[in-house]
C-alpha cells in the first residue's frame, strides 16, 4: 500500500496527514508552529531602520530591507518544514501541498529534489485551522 502524506500550511502553522492512496484513512501525524510568524511587525523589528543620505543632494531617508521579517521567518518556517519532510523521506511515496497562496511558493523552493519529485498536487488555500474533514473534501474533490 503507498502512503500520500498531506501538508496543510501558512506561515505559523502546518499540519502534516497521512493518507493510503485512495484517501479513505487519514491520520494527523504533526503539528508544526512556528511563533514568530505569528509576531507583529513591531515586535520582530527591535531597531528602527538605518538611515541613509541621498547620493545626490543633500535628501537623508530611511533605508529599505529587501526583505520584511515577517517575510524573513516565513522562509525559516518553509525552511523548518522541509527538514521535517527530509528526515521522514521514505515514510511516504506521494506529497500533497495545500498551503495559503504565498506560503506555497516558499514552501516549493525550499523543497529537497527527492520531496519536489513527490509532489502529486498543489492547492493554493489557506485552509490550516479548517476542520479535517473539509481538508479532506477539498483534496478529493480535486
Amino acid at each position: 500500500m503507498s502512503v500520500s502524506w498531506i501538508v496543510v500550511a501558512d506561515s505559523a502553522n502546518a499540519r502534516i496527514f497521512m493518507t493510503d492512496r485512495h484517501g479513505a484513512h487519514w491520520q494527523e501525524i504533526t503539528d508544526l508552529i512556528h511563533a514568530e510568524s505569528r509576531m507583529s511587525a513591531t515586535e520582530l523589528e527591535t531597531d528602527r531602520p538605518g538611515r541613509s543620505y541621498d547620493s545626490k543632494g543633500m535628501g537623508r531617508h530611511a533605508m529599505e530591507p529587501k526583505q520584511t521579517r515577517k517575510m524573513k521567518e516565513s522562509g525559516i518556517f518553509a525552511t523548518q518544514i522541509s527538514d521535517y519532510l527530509k528526515q521522514h523521506d521514505k515514510e511516504f511515496e506521494e506529497l500533497v501541498l495545500v498551503c495559503a497562496p504565498r506560503f506555497l511558493g516558499q514552501l516549493r523552493k525550499q523543497l529537497d529534489k527527492s520531496a519536489s519529485k513527490k509532489v502529486s498536487r498543489e492547492i493554493s488555500r489557506d485552509v490550516v485551522h479548517a476542520k479535517q474533514d473539509k481538508i479532506q473534501s477539498l483534496v478529493s474533490s480535486r
